[in-house]
């Protein structure tokens, strides 16, 4: 995946993030996996290529690697990759020739050759594995950067496993030469190290855009025609629609630290109600279990009701810095339900959080 960010630093060194993220599938995983390995499939078949990585899977991971290394390295020049001993003895076994011998009746017959155990690649041949990434990173940045926002955007900073290649370095600073770049020496490194430091300064971050919607459970007056049969309920005689995701927090809005995202909701009579924070990778979910919704966590919330017949809490989600807040009060008293979750900790949290 390729994430482009765009956050400004102001005198005091602190960061706010000024656009939500946004990106695609344009990163390593599209060159190594797709445009590499489709170069491979169609050399010596997808069904010979999936024996090889199942049955001689450390070779198939090496074979991979050392792609890794060269992409990385790239100059512009004839590419030599080492082929796996076991790959070459499949191929013959399967097909009754050898990987030369395949080459030249294959479409890449003048752009790659076989030697020593060596695959030799023109240039011309491994440029085109990069050119959908390179496509991909370029009309990201193109529309990041015709926001009115970014007027006056002068740096571009890379980091990530792909950002150390030399070619796609050389195309993203063709295509916006008004811009200066920053990459680390080890740019795949500078994304843990991010991490280490945020962890350490957390306050290094003034803001940032809400990458999920966050809500809660309600159930609401049922609407024919709009929800769904199986939703509805009679409660005192009356329709409703249970299991509806209500949003305090959508996917993109701004949000800022230590700022309260509340909603206040009334509870009909009942002496326990269980409270839940659901998140959800939609910007408008519907129902708390559509596709890409989980529960965050859950407060239980006792003795609400003592004179009136219905009660009224107030729920409210705090962002911290590395940390989320759920707190449930009793709206006229001072009772109040508090729980936290720490984001840095995977066990605690859903999986698509940490994506």
């Amino acid at each position: 995946m390729v994430d482009v960010a765009v956050h400004k630093q102001n005198e005091r060194g602190i960061i706010k993030e000024i656009l939500p993220s946004t990106g695609g599938p344009f990163g390593g995983i599209s060159v190594d996996d797709r445009a590499f390995e489709a170069f491979l499939e169609s050399i010596i078949s997808r069904e010979i290529l999936d024996i090889f990585q199942n049955s001689y899977f450390e070779d198939f991971k090496m074979l991979f690697d050392e792609f890794e290394a060269k992409k990385r390295g790239y100059m512009h020049r004839k590419v030599f990759i080492t082929i796996p001993l076991e790959l070459e003895r499949l191929l013959k076994k399967k097909s009754g020739i050898g990987l030369s011998s395949t080459l030249k009746k294959n479409q890449y017959t003048e752009l790659v050759e076989f030697k020593r155990n060596k695959l030799r690649l023109e240039p011309s041949l491994f440029n085109s594995f990069f050119q959908p990434a390179i496509d991909g990173i370029i009309k990201t940045i193109q529309n990041v950067l015709a926001n009115q926002l970014c007027a006056d955007l002068t740096h571009i900073i890379m980091v990530g496993g792909l950002s150390g290649s030399k070619i796609i370095q050389n195309a993203l600073q063709e295509t916006f030469p008004k811009c200066q770049f920053l990459i680390p020496d080890y740019p795949e490194l500078a994304v843990l190290k991010g991490a280490v430091y945020f962890g350490h300064l957390p306050n290094a971050v003034s803001g940032r855009f809400a990458r999920f919607t966050y809500g809660i459970n309600i159930c609401r007056r049922f609407i024919p025609g709009e929800d769904l049969e199986s939703k509805r309920i009679i409660v005192n005689e009356v329709a409703r629609c249970q299991d509806v995701f209500l949003s305090i927090v959508q996917r993109g809005d701004q949000i800022q630290t230590a700022t309260e995202y509340s909603c206040v909701t009334m509870l009909l009579k009942q002496n326990q109600h269980i409270a839940t924070i659901y998140v959800s990778d939609n910007k408008k979910p519907k129902y708390i279990d559509d596709e890409g919704c989980k529960p965050l966590g859950s407060l239980t919330i006792t003795a609400l009701h003592e004179s009136k017949e219905n009660a009224e809490i107030e729920q409210t989600i705090i962002f911290g810095e590395t940390a989320l807040t759920f707190r449930v009060s009793q709206c006229g008293s001072d009772r109040c339900w508090e729980i936290s979750f720490d984001l840095l900790d995977e066990a605690s949290v859903p999986d698509f959080l940490h994506t």
